[in-house]
C-alpha cells in the first residue's frame, strides 16, 4: 500500500539552512558500486495540504485546475522539482514546484478539473462624481471609476468543490464590495468559494479608482452645471458662485 511504503521509508539525511541556500546531510554513508544507483530518502515528514480547484483570470481557459494548497510544515526547505499526487492509491496527477521554504504556503496545480467550468466577464460601471472643489478659478472634480468582474462557476461533479479564483491586482484600483480575498500575492487576489454538486455559483468582484479632472470656472457650461447640481456634490456657496459666473457669461 502507498501509506505503508511511505511510512516504511525513513529519512536518511538531516536538513540544514544556509542563508538562502540549504543542504541535506546524510546520516550514514551510502556506498554506490560501479554502474549502479541507489535512491536515498532524504526527507520524510508530514505537510499540511488542502485539495482545491484553481482558476486564473489570465489562463484563457474555461476549465479549472485541480490543485493543493500546500503549507511546508516540515521545518526544512523543500527542494524544487516534480511532484506526484496519489488519491485512493491511484495516480491523480503531477506538476512542478519551485523550492518551498519552511512555513511557506503555496498553490500547486497538478491536473485538469473536468467537472468545473468558469465563465468570466468584466464591465465598466458608470462613474460617480464624489466631490467638487473650487480654488483660484479652477473647478477640481473628483470622480470614482468603477469596474465589475463577474464569475460564474459550474460544478458538474457529485461532490462539492472548493474553488480558488485568482483575480489580477490592477495598479491604482481598490477592491470594493463585500467579497474579500482569502489571500493576496503581489500580482493576484485569491477569492475562495464553495460550490455544491450540480449547481452554479455567481459572484462579482468590484473595483474603484479615483480620477481627478480640472475645469476653468470661466468655461463652465449650462449642461455641466446641471450635472453638478443633479449629483449633489456642490455646496450651496459653490453652487451660488457658479451660477453667478453663468449669469455674467
Amino acid at each position: 500500500r502507498v501509506d505503508d511504503a511511505r511510512y516504511a521509508q525513513q529519512a536518511q539525511a538531516d536538513a540544514q539552512q544556509l542563508g538562502d541556500l540549504f543542504e541535506y546531510k546524510l546520516k550514514e554513508p551510502v556506498t554506490i558500486r560501479k554502474n549502479q544507483s541507489a535512491p536515498v530518502p532524504i526527507l520524510n515528514s508530514e505537510v499540511d495540504a488542502e485539495k482545491v480547484s484553481l482558476w486564473n483570470a489570465a489562463s484563457g481557459s474555461a476549465r479549472a485546475l485541480r490543485a493543493i494548497w500546500l503549507t511546508n510544515a516540515t521545518g526544512s526547505t523543500l527542494d524544487g522539482g516534480s511532484f506526484s499526487i496519489v488519491e485512493g492509491e491511484a495516480f491523480a496527477g503531477e506538476g512542478l514546484m519551485d523550492p518551498l521554504k519552511a512555513g511557506e504556503r503555496r498553490l500547486l496545480s497538478y491536473a485538469m478539473d473536468l467537472a468545473l467550468t468558469i465563465d468570466a466577464k468584466s464591465e465598466s460601471v458608470p462613474s460617480v462624481l464624489t466631490s467638487v472643489k473650487i480654488s483660484r478659478g479652477v473647478v477640481i472634480q473628483q470622480t470614482e471609476e468603477r469596474l465589475r468582474s463577474t464569475y460564474a462557476a459550474r460544478n458538474e461533479d457529485t461532490e462539492p468543490r472548493a474553488l480558488v479564483i485568482e483575480h489580477p491586482i490592477r495598479s491604482g484600483w481598490t477592491l470594493g464590495g463585500t467579497i474579500k480575498p482569502a489571500e493576496s500575492t503581489p500580482g493576484w487576489n485569491r477569492f475562495r468559494v464553495t460550490i455544491a454538486p450540480k449547481t452554479t455559483v455567481t459572484f462579482a468582484v468590484e473595483e474603484t479608482r479615483p480620477v481627478q479632472s480640472l475645469l476653468q470656472v470661466s468655461s463652465v457650461t449650462d449642461d455641466q452645471m446641471t450635472v453638478l447640481v443633479r449629483q449633489r456634490v456642490l455646496s450651496p456657496a459653490h453652487e451660488a458662485a457658479l451660477r453667478e459666473v453663468l449669469s455674467r457669461k
